[in-house]
């Protein structure tokens, strides 16, 4: 059986890239209005504080900074440092092909990998509105997985060789799942959402069996086999923050919109999803996205 995030990110999709650097001598101060995505600093030389919101983070080489919402944030030498804009510096283009911030000192204090990723829906909401403004995944507690990735997109940034930019756009996402799995397992996660739930034993094994067979029979009854509905339902939404049928109807419009993506037509698509008439998908999906499949459809 596959595992349940596997199941979730190859629905809803997970894309990322490098999007710039910088360079950077001491002091440094560069404030960020933020973007639609998530982003992630990665120091490869010093070091350097993100702050975003109420929250400062000093982040070294081998510690990667994750703002799951791309929030307005600082990259600073001092976590008192005055920013200035991002606009009102210097842009250079390195050898690597990125867009490299850049400053007068003749080299650098720092050298900052900066990227960005997205999930398709629900994975996003699900998965990254209940992250912190900025979590920091430290070198001396992840994986040896992403000190690996972390070194092999060093390495294909230093010799971008034919099919360099696919390639990186890979690892990128590689590390995406390393972040995620990060949190899911450090001392300040899950404390709500999709990870919380997996991360008990009970609901893991529904959230499990749903994403595995969406056109199963998921009434309440069959989810909430092993305990009362009433308490099922109360705990599915003290850990997840939705109702199990919010939750259910969420899944099944994104294997919906997956099976509409890859060419079904929205017979087949709703068949896919475990509805038993076009007409009751086609409400649910208005209901979720807003506009009818078949309008999605074409659209996509």
């Amino acid at each position: 059986m596959t595992d349940p995030l596997s199941e979730l990110l190859s629905v809803a999709g997970v894309q990322g890239s490098l999007i710039s650097r910088a360079r950077l001598g001491c002091p440094f101060g560069v404030a960020s209005t933020g973007a639609p995505n998530a982003i992630f600093h990665a120091p490869v030389i010093g070091a350097a504080w993100v702050r975003s919101g109420g929250t400062v983070e000093r982040v070294e080489v081998g510690d990667v900074a994750v703002l799951p919402r791309g929030s307005a944030h600082d990259v600073m030498d001092a976590p008192s440092r005055v920013c200035r804009p991002l606009r009102s510096h210097r842009v250079e283009t390195s050898d690597d092909r990125l867009p490299t911030v850049v400053d007068d000192a003749p080299e650098p204090a720092l050298d900052l990998l900066c990227g960005t990723f997205s999930l398709g829906e629900p994975a996003r909401r699900w998965l990254l509105d209940p992250l912190p403004d900025v979590f920091v995944v430290r070198a001396e507690g992840a994986s040896a997985f992403v000190r690996a990735t972390l070194g092999l997109l060093e390495g294909e940034l230093a010799t971008h060789g034919l099919g360099s930019t696919v390639l990186s756009n890979r690892l990128v996402e590689v590390l995406v799942i390393h972040f995620l799995r990060e949190w899911a397992r450090s001392a300040d996660g899950p404390g709500a959402g999709w990870f919380a739930g997996m991360a008990d034993p009970q609901l893991a094994q529904v959230m499990s069996a749903v994403h595995s067979d969406p056109a199963g029979d998921w009434s309440l009854d069959t989810m909430s086999r092993r305990m009362s509905r009433t308490r099922f339902a109360a705990r599915f939404r003290d850990r997840l923050g939705t109702a199990p049928g919010t939750w259910l109807t969420e899944w099944r419009i994104a294997v919906a919109r997956r099976a509409l993506r890859d060419g079904a037509d929205v017979a087949r698509a709703a068949e896919r999803a475990g509805y038993a008439s076009e007409a009751s998908f086609s409400r649910a999906f208005k209901r979720v996205v807003g506009v009818p499949p078949g309008s999605w459809r074409t659209g996509a």
